[in-house]
């Protein structure tokens, strides 16, 4: 009873969170589980359950009972159907039904278990399995069989003339992945079974190697038994692009293996097979074994790869590196700076950074490309990877924002656009850690002279209204007050006083910024008296003058598009309005009403009423 009691609370838990695994803090209360090896220590310290022991079996086939009131039967198709309907059912008890596969790794388990049943009542899964291959169309329980009959033959004992017959006409390439992944967990379960294995298919063959035979030689050499690394390099020593592969799947348990791979990549110079030297050479660098004297010559290694006079060979190998040797991001982004001087191909930063922890190769880039003739806009391509370190790393981030404020680096607009960069919200960084007063007032320069998402940036720059140096929070009145005057007016007062809590200090902050409101208040009604000073015909018309170039400019880019055969518009079909508020498709006669969408920016005004001057001006920002 305790243990039935123990397996029930044990898939309540698992149920419920969606995962296997049991902290070592909970573990007293699965006691008799742990005793009977339901539930194992991993190398985590933390405990998994084994989701292929009988208990797990049987608890979940009462389930089938108790919530379906069914059983499994020797029909094969129609007991999947019932552990489907099974799984479908928690997932709703659990709130997860708009996720696909939240159970997967459960009842698959449960698939498994229920072939093994099966099979030990003499019901012949390989004929099931063969029969299966032949047909075009199965049922959707059925879809993912391959990898569920592999998962079966690994706790099924076989003779060894079987399963050489059986790898024999399983060793179509399509399979090979789930063909691999028995391989390697026969090697783990029956390392003498598969050493007899592996004897046999020698002496079988002598004049070619296939592809599972290596397979089980790389498991078997993983699996501590070196001595085979002769047999493996015997075998392909003639073919350099299998030995490559093969080596790339080698772990580096022992100093003859290490050795090995490090003489074929020292005595290699060409600039093919990229992939598999790629891993070998990341192999090498994570491994015990590597010296000092070998990091001075093997990653020069990957440098001399961007020599490859193919272009394509190129790439490939960058999107290579880009999930490759994840703790040495230095290494990393030197790479990057040769693949860019090779390319000139700057798109790659937008995706290069995901698995970075340290943004500061980021900003050492930003300031490169900004400083030798980047200029605003060319923060867009970073908006990926600024909002990856913003997420992951934001104190380094923010810290590195800020040291860009400073009139000594001459750095312009640049922190601002790095605090709005692809963001709904700008990055609420602390303008107060900046330490001296100017560059406190450097900083409210720059977000005032930013030429939109004033109101975004606005929490930030309040900051500075509590700073220690009184210049500064009359810097900051001063401008808020231009920025009433010359742009915001009343919007500007009202974002005030949303976000300065209710203090004494809050009115006199204030006072001198309102004034600068009612100034602007007493100027636009003498204006409107006299049409040459009314803004209404002055600012109207550089308005107008504004979005009508910048409409010619989009026009222009969306022709260009049209007209670019490999562009992304050329999947689809031409799209005519109608009646103003109804479209349709070019040859087609269902009309369908409009969708909206809409956004808002605020645009400091200044902007329009004498763009070039303010664009010379934003350029020209403390540079």
């Amino acid at each position: 009873m305790k243990e039935l009691k123990q397996i029930e609370n044990l898939f309540t838990h698992i149920f419920k969170r969606r995962e296997t695994s049991i902290d070592s803090q909970e573990i007293k209360k699965y006691s008799e589980l742990e005793k009977k090896s339901v539930i194992k220590a991993n190398t985590q310290g933390k405990y998994e359950v084994d989701l292929y022991s009988i208990e797990v079996y049987n608890y979940l086939k009462k389930l089938v009972s108790t919530k379906l009131n069914s059983s499994l039967s020797e029909d094969i198709s129609e007991s999947f159907k019932t552990i489907y309907t099974l799984e479908e059912l928690i997932k709703v008890e659990n709130e997860y039904e708009n996720i696909i596969n939240a159970y997967s790794e459960i009842f698959n388990a449960f698939k498994v278990s229920y072939l093994v049943e099966l099979d030990s009542k003499g019901i012949n899964i390989f004929s099931y399995y063969n029969e299966l291959k032949k047909q075009i169309n199965v049922i959707y329980e059925l879809k993912n069989f391959d990898s569920l009959f592999y998962n079966f033959l690994a706790f099924k004992d076989i003779e060894i003339d079987q399963i050489i017959e059986f790898l024999e006409v399983n060793n179509d390439e399509n399979s090979r992945y789930h063909l691999n992944n028995y391989l390697h967990s026969i090697v783990e379960k029956k390392e003498n079974f598969s050493i007899s294995l592996i004897q046999n298919l020698i002496g079988k063959h002598q004049e070619e190697t296939p592809h599972y035979l290596v397979i089980l030689i790389i498991s078997i050499i993983n699996k501590g038994k070196i001595e085979y690394l002769e047999k493996l390099r015997e075998r392909l020593i003639n073919n350099t692009k299998e030995i490559l592969w093969a080596y790339s799947l080698l772990n580096l348990n022992s100093h003859l293996v290490y050795d090995e791979l490090l003489k074929i990549i020292q005595k290699d110079n060409s600039t093919e097979y990229l992939s598999h030297k790629t891993k070998i050479i990341e192999s090498l660098m994570n491994s015990q074994f590597f010296s000092s004297k070998d990091s001075e010559t093997i990653p020069n290694k990957l440098f001399e790869y961007f020599n490859n006079p193919d272009d394509n060979e190129v790439n490939s190998y960058f999107d290579i590196l880009s999930y490759s040797f994840e703790n040495m991001e230095e290494l990393k982004y030197e790479l990057l700076l040769a693949y860019l001087s090779r390319t000139k191909n700057i798109k790659v930063v937008s995706t290069y950074f995901n698995n970075f922890k340290e943004p500061k190769y980021l900003f050492h880039l930003i300031s490169v490309i900004y400083n030798n003739g980047g200029h605003r806009k060319s923060i867009n391509i970073f908006e990926e990877p600024l909002s990856h370190f913003w997420s992951n790393s934001r104190e380094k981030m923010e810290e590195f924002i800020l040291s860009l404020i400073s009139i000594k680096l001459k750095n312009g607009l640049l922190p601002i656009e790095i605090i709005v960069a692809g963001r709904e919200n700008s990055m609420q960084i602390d303008l107060l850690k900046i330490q001296t007063e100017e560059d406190q007032i450097l900083a409210i320069l720059m977000i005032c002279s930013y030429p939109h998402s004033f109101d975004k940036l606005l929490p930030v720059l309040l900051r500075l209204k509590d700073s220690k140096f009184s210049k500064v929070v009359e810097s900051l009145q001063r401008e808020l007050g231009t920025l009433v005057y010359e742009c915001y007016h009343e919007n500007l007062i009202e974002w005030l006083e949303n976000l300065i809590p209710k203090s004494r200090n809050k009115a006199t902050f204030l006072k001198p910024i309102k004034k600068t409101l009612d100034l602007y208040r007493e100027n636009k009604k003498l204006k409107y008296k006299n049409n040459d000073l009314n803004p209404y015909y002055n600012e109207k018309s550089f308005m107008d003058l504004y979005y009508s170039l910048e409409n010619e400019n989009r026009a222009k880019m969306m022709e260009s598009i049209r007209n670019n055969p490999s562009g992304l518009s050329s999947f689809f079909k031409n799209t005519s309005i109608i009646r103003g508020n109804s479209w349709r498709f070019e040859h087609e006669e269902n009309v369908m009403p409009l969708g909206k969408v809409e956004t808002q920016m605020y645009i400091d005004t200044r902007a329009y009423k004498n763009p070039e001057l303010f664009e010379y001006q934003l350029e020209r920002f403390n540079k």
